[in-house]
């Protein structure tokens, strides 16, 4: 159980490193978020560069407000350790607690930062013997743009250049997304 909590955290520092960025230009080896954190005292060097602006968003008045998605989670059971759910019997079992649907989009401040996170159903339904499904209908906060996952406790959400990761745009008051595990 020990090394499991340990393999878990590693993941998670592991996952938080990939989604804070680093500039991958080689010409700097610091955060993009570094200029961010340094305190008000301290002034940059003449070398240090400045990170890139964020794409991010400020609300307009004419924006909706929320946007409803109704998700169906595809777990297709083919990767060891990043499996939301697992087969019992006629039916799927959600994996442990934890597990949560996660919704990220833009901000005033930050391209990306966790917008809303939903427990994933306990059950779904068994498509084949390698596919569990489950359904949801979840309200956001609206963003112009959505990156939404299935975190796991000691995993994390997929980062930006992992295959798994949902990208979405709102349509509409609401759409049906699949996101795929």
């Amino acid at each position: 159980m020990t090394a499991m909590r340990i393999a878990g955290a590693l993941t998670c520092v592991l996952s938080l490193a990939i989604l804070s960025g680093c500039s991958g230009d080689g010409k700097d080896s610091e955060p993009k978020d570094v200029a961010a954190t340094t305190s008000a005292t301290s002034r940059p060097s003449a070398t240090t560069s400045r990170p890139a602006a964020q794409a991010t968003y400020v609300p307009k008045a004419d924006d909706p407000k929320e946007h409803t998605f109704v998700v169906t989670i595809r777990d297709q059971l083919t990767v060891p350790y990043s499996d939301a759910y697992q087969v019992a019997g006629d039916r799927c079992d959600a994996l442990g607690v934890g597990s949560e649907l996660v919704f990220e989009g833009p901000d005033k401040k930050y391209d990306r930062r966790p917008l809303k996170s939903f427990t994933i159903p306990d059950h779904a339904r068994l498509v084949d013997s390698k596919t569990c499904e489950a359904t949801m209908t979840v309200t956001v906060p609206y963003a112009p743009r959505y990156f939404v996952g299935v975190a796991m406790e000691g995993h994390g959400m997929p980062a930006p250049t992992d295959p798994d990761e949902t990208r979405v745009r709102p349509k509409g008051d609401s759409q049906k997304l699949i996101v795929l595990r």
